[in-house]
């Protein structure tokens, strides 16, 4: 399953790698070219920065020593809201993405790779009341962005008819749209000023302890999140 950190490794090389010589972050990250894309990754670099730092806590739970992360958390966030540079501004690449905040995120990533608890996705029943809880919360809760009201539609979504539709449920990665799911629960929480404890609690129901039983015919792949320890929060 996805590690946050490598992900979001993957997204600074692809900005990175645009910059020829001295190049604007606008340019870079494709907002002139192909701004639907450019606005995607964006929204999934927060993302992934939410999960990053729910990773740090439950890490440091286990007594391990974040405190270069914790630090260079701030870094990767700068990175990402390209602070304090001017968007149109040409940079070379090192100003745009410092040696050692990249650095600390490659360490961070092999740390992720080598210690995230495995669970189990819940039965197929539970799967489809959380959809429907969010789908409920999505009508009532208009506090949360429309960029994320959109993802997290588009999501539950995929979900419900892969759920219903006999002949994409055979090919749809259960585990991965859970996954993807959960992550956006809590940006939601993270962004709602109305119903934050409501949009955990159906993060919450997504999983539960790594014995609960897969998901009858779905596939039995583990979900692997590390930030999971939050949910009990």
């Amino acid at each position: 399953m996805t590690n946050p950190a490598r992900r979001l490794q993957m997204i600074f090389a692809r900005w990175s790698d645009a910059y020829t010589g001295h190049t604007s972050a606008h340019s870079a990250r494709e907002w002139n070219s192909a701004p639907s894309v450019a606005m995607d990754q964006h929204l999934e670099a927060f993302r992934l920065l939410l999960a990053i730092g729910d990773s740090l806590d439950y890490l440091e739970a286990k007594n391990v020593n974040v405190n270069v992360y914790r630090a260079a958390y701030v870094e990767w966030t700068k990175i990402v809201l390209n602070n304090p540079n001017a968007w149109t501004t040409a940079l070379g690449r090192e100003a745009a993405f410092p040696e050692h905040p990249i650095a600390h995120l490659d360490t961070l990533a092999t740390v992720l790779d080598l210690d995230r608890p495995v669970l189990h996705p819940e039965p197929e029943a539970k799967l489809r009341a959380v959809v429907d809880q969010v789908m409920e919360l999505l009508g009532a809760d208009e506090s949360i962005s429309p960029s994320l009201r959109e993802y997290v539609y588009r999501l539950v979504t995929e979900i419900r008819t892969a759920l219903d539709d006999e002949a994409v449920m055979g090919s749809f990665d259960f585990a991965e749209g859970a996954q993807r799911l959960w992550i956006a629960l809590f940006a939601a929480a993270g962004q709602s000023t109305k119903m934050r404890s409501k949009w955990k609690a159906a993060a919450s129901g997504i999983f539960r302890d790594a014995g609960v039983a897969a998901l009858g015919s779905l596939p039995s792949v583990g979900l692997t999140i590390a930030q999971i320890a939050s949910t009990a929060s």
